[in-house]
């Protein structure tokens, strides 16, 4: 792990032990079951500043190479560039040598050739040798744990007793991954300090207790590192403690190569099922509590970050969203064949990828460090290092592609549970597989032993080929994992009963039911609630009562307010964006409205609005943010923008209250008989798969509650609009809204009277449309706006959030979104197909509506599908490219009216279906 910034968290840690690799062996000296250690004092910490610089691997070379030296040597504390390398500190050596040694990392001819975890071969030799062990041993029926999940054997007493023991102890916490404390299994700990026992005859065991070693490790260094005077260390230090977690990625996932028939490079027998892979023993349950500590020491390290929010650089990451789930395909079997023949679109993908390049320098630690601290799209990061990894691989530079996917491991432990929540084009199942895959094999694409550690000295001496194999490129190319397990889902939404707000804060009666599944909130008497928006997830805190207070002394009047509902919803503060509203209205709508829901019948007359606008606020730390909340005067800033907002938002507002809503920071003391938090999670920019996602049946929720509510108003707002008094029948004109946004928020269409003398007044004259242009949207109230698009069958507009009125049309309308010429193709996905961009903004709202969609470019001609090249270049994009949203739409006369009559044709056909 050697970094000075570790040392005192390090020493905390020793107790615990770590699987290492020693000279091509796995070392045991350290794996007995520890006393829980000592908490660590600023003394411990601040022992190294009167001592020595160097020492545990550190050198002058490694830390003084260049202006500031190496970052990840310095603590700011002990350890500096300014103490250590100003040659004041003892056993100074010049700046890049240290016993006539020099560093040769990332330098000249060694680019890509680093392979930055040294320990990787040893590991990854002892792992092959203990699964070929393994397979014979399942070969002769020697397994003491067997595919049936029975026990046999000479070790089956102790084998036994260990799994009983993980059995009592996950039934004692409800297999609750969040339990505050680590399970007490004396027996899987045997097991794991004497490993070399059990490795060939039962794996699974071995795997149990890495986890339940790799648990105490976490719980420790969350305790560790939430202690203020180490939270700056930890920051530095926590990137490097990954050793024991990648021994566990590589055991597991190369049982599930070895089960799943591909050891040897012979083609796979298909899927492992978690059953098969785990044989009896409960992996799958103690995993979660791993994967759920990540995240809690990331919090600590790392406050109020969203890893999955990917609004920062929003085009560019939604557009690699849908290239790779609409091109890539990297699910399907033929992913491997399309990659090695040099036509294909993905090949050709990673051939423009050259911005890979620049990464074969660093340091992957660093990288990793980076992205922790200040990435807001982890998939996003995933999938581009994805690309760099298939380009190296097919290039010959597997320790790149090595470096790459053990990063991506990393990344996988700050995600929580936002890369299950939605269906990306990659799983963690798949991440860590084909890290597995990489790590086990690499060797075999290594030509002529190029690799070397980070002082230029080779890795490997022998054996090494001579040539990149088409059979070795098939190996080690993504590949789904054969394993894909049930992920576990965050939760939006929460109901309590008797519930009260207190001074802004929520109060929660003491109730078993309550926290039934979290019993960690037991014991620090609060409950971390989720806040689920289209910006991303953050989390908002909800005190618990204390033991024996006097909860029945808050009421006012019980009887009456029981059968109040509290509703408290997440929203930006005061937005007027449309498009934004939706993603909160439409689905605390369904929530309140949906019959089929437990609050589905709710009356708004017993409804109060709590809004929060924690999901929206934007702060670097916890303490910027807590700061936010507590000021005063913000708070009543907010209150006056919330009068302003209610009466503009009313119509909508009245779906949910008969009451205007309050802020939640403002309630000095209220109770409810029923408090609902949050709503369900809408995007329209990818596809949710948790349980908690909004589809088709709660955007008609929200259409039928608009229409019982506001129906006879809509319709006679829209006959005054279209200048009729009653819909266009069957044979009638189809009705066409021009949306043409105000001059000064760009984007607008010149030439408006051309492309309508040219198209529209021709398409009048034979009664096929009768058509509106709106260039005043802004000024028109409410139903206003919701009563044109609702009445609409076909709508054209430029890109904007006007658009996202489209969620009214009927069923079977028709959009057609211009965009500005030469927009950058990786910058915003424009496929010119009919609902083909349906991970875009408003393709994304046709797909949850039913309107169909197309996205147009406004130079002349079709999109040119194989310029693969210029749709991959998004890291090239350049700060003009970025502000194509400020440049008006000259569009082509030709192409306008070939898409307005199919559009036409297609609203006309759509009649008929209905």
């Amino acid at each position: 792990t050697g970094c000075p910034v570790a040392r005192a968290v390090m020493t905390r840690l020793s107790a615990f032990g770590a699987l290492v690799v020693h000279r091509g062996t796995l070392s045991t000296a350290a794996l007995q079951p520890p006393a829980p250690p000592a908490a660590p004092t600023a003394d411990s910490y601040d022992a190294g500043a009167s001592g020595s610089c160097w020492g545990g691997g550190f050198t002058a070379a490694l830390c003084c190479r260049g202006p500031g030296g190496n970052a990840e040597c310095w603590d700011g504390v002990a350890f500096s560039h300014e103490r250590c390398c100003s040659g004041g500190a003892s056993g100074e050596a010049g700046e890049g040598e240290q016993d006539g040694e020099r560093v040769t990392e990332g330098s000249g001819d060694d680019q890509g050739r680093v392979l930055f975890n040294e320990q990787l071969p040893d590991l990854a030799r002892s792992i092959r040798e203990s699964l070929a062990a393994h397979a014979e041993f399942d070969r002769k029926g020697l397994s003491a744990c067997r595919a049936d999940g029975t026990i046999s054997g000479r070790s089956a007493p102790a084998l036994r007793r260990a799994r009983e023991e993980v059995e009592q102890a996950l039934r004692g916490i409800g297999e609750d991954p969040t339990a505050a404390f680590a399970l007490a299994t004396p027996g899987v700990d045997d097991i794991y300090a004497n490993y070399g026992a059990f490795l060939a005859e039962c794996p699974q065991a071995v795997l149990q207790g890495t986890l339940a070693k790799l648990e105490r490790m976490l719980r420790q260094l969350v305790a560790t590192c939430a202690e203020q005077q180490l939270f700056r260390a930890c920051q530095a230090t926590t990137p490097f403690m990954f050793d024991l977690f990648f021994y566990f990625v590589l055991l597991k996932y190369g049982l599930v190569e070895l089960y799943a028939g591909h050891a040897g490079g012979k083609e796979g027998v298909g899927n492992v099922t978690a059953s098969g892979l785990h044989r009896g023993w409960l992996l799958l349950e103690q995993e979660e509590r791993v994967w759920y500590l990540f995240g809690a020491l990331w919090r600590v390290i790392w406050p109020r970050r969203d890893y999955c929010a990917c609004v920062e650089a929003y085009d560019y990451y939604t557009t690699m969203h849908a290239q790779f789930d609409r091109s890539l395909h990297l699910g399907r079997g033929d992913f491997v064949s399309r990659m090695l023949r040099p036509s294909s679109e993905v090949r050709r993908m990673a051939d423009v990828a050259d911005h890979c390049e620049e990464w074969l320098s660093k340091d992957f630690q660093r990288i990793f460090s980076s992205y922790a601290k200040h990435s807001a799209c982890l998939p996003g990061a995933i999938m581009e290092n994805m690309v760099c990894m298939s380009r190296w691989v097919v290039n010959g530079r597997v320790v790149g592609a090595v470096n790459t996917a053990e990063m991506l491991v990393k990344l996988l432990t700050l995600s929580g549970t936002c890369l299950e929540d939605t269906l990306w084009p990659f799983s963690k199942a798949d991440v860590q597989y084909n890290f597995a895959r990489l790590a086990l094999h690499w060797q075999e694409a290594d030509i002529g032993c190029q690799a070397v550690n980070r002082f230029g000295q080779p890795l490997l001496q022998a054996r090494c080929p001579e040539e990149l194999l088409n059979d070795t490129l098939q190996r080690l190319l993504w590949e789904p994992s054969p394993l894909q397990q049930e992920p576990r889902f965050g939760a939006c939404t929460a109901n309590f009963r008797d519930a009260c707000i207190v001074d802004g804060e929520l109060l929660l009666p003491e109730d078993p039911s309550h926290w039934a599944t979290d019993s960690s909130a037991r014991l620090s008497r609060r409950i971390a609630l989720e806040t689920c928006s289209e910006v991303g997830r953050g989390t908002h805190w909800a005190r618990i009562s204390d033991l024996g207070q006097d909860f029945a002394g808050l009421w006012n009047d019980r009887e009456i307010e029981r059968q109040l509902v509290g509703y408290v919803l997440n929203l930006p503060e005061g937005s007027h964006n449309i498009w934004h509203n939706f993603h909160w209205l439409v689905p605390a709508v369904a929530r309140l409205r949906d019959p089929a829901l437990a609050f589905g019948s709710r009356v708004p007359a017993r409804v109060t609005l709590v809004l929060l606008y924690d999901g929206y606020t934007f702060a670097e730390s916890a303490f910027e943010q807590d700061g936010l909340r507590s000021s005063p005067d913000l708070l009543m800033q907010q209150e006056r923008r919330l009068e302003g907002w209610v009466v503009r938002q009313a119509p909508l507002l009245q779906l949910l209250t008969a009451s205007p809503p309050v802020i939640l920071q403002s309630v000095k003391r209220r109770c409810f008989g029923d408090l609902l938090w949050g709503h369900d999670e809408m995007r329209a920019d990818r596809e949710l798969r948790h349980p908690q996602a909004v589809g088709r049946r709660s955007v008609d929720v929200f259409r039928g509650a608009l229409e019982v509510r506001h129906g006879a108003e809509l319709r006679s707002l829209a006959g005054d609009f279209w200048q009729s008094g009653s819909p266009a029948g069957d044979d009638g004109p189809v009705r066409l809204l021009f949306v043409q946004r105000a001059p000064r928020h760009k984007r607008s269409f010149e030439d408006v009277d051309k492309l309508a003398a040219a198209t529209l007044d021709p398409l009048v004259a034979q009664s096929d449309i009768m058509w509106q242009v709106v260039d005043d949207l802004e000024q028109r109230s409410i139903l206003q706006q919701a009563a044109m698009f609702s009445s609409a069958e076909v709508v054209v507009g430029a890109v904007g959030a006007a658009l996202a009125w489209l969620l009214l049309m009927r069923p079977g309308g028709q959009v057609l979104e211009w965009l500005p010429r030469d927009v950058p193709p990786s910058l915003y996905r424009c496929s010119e197909l009919w609902n083909e961009d349906m991970l875009g903004m408003f393709g994304g709202l046709g797909r949850l509506s039913g309107v169909d969609h197309v996205c147009l470019r406004s130079e002349p001609g079709a999109a040119a599908a194989g310029d693969v090249e210029r749709r991959w270049q998004g890291a090239k994009a350049t700060v003009r490219d970025a502000y194509w949203r400020t440049t008006n739409l000259q569009v082509d006369a030709a192409k306008f009216d070939r898409w307005v009559r199919e559009a036409v044709g297609r609203a006309r056909r759509a009649r008929v279906r209905e």
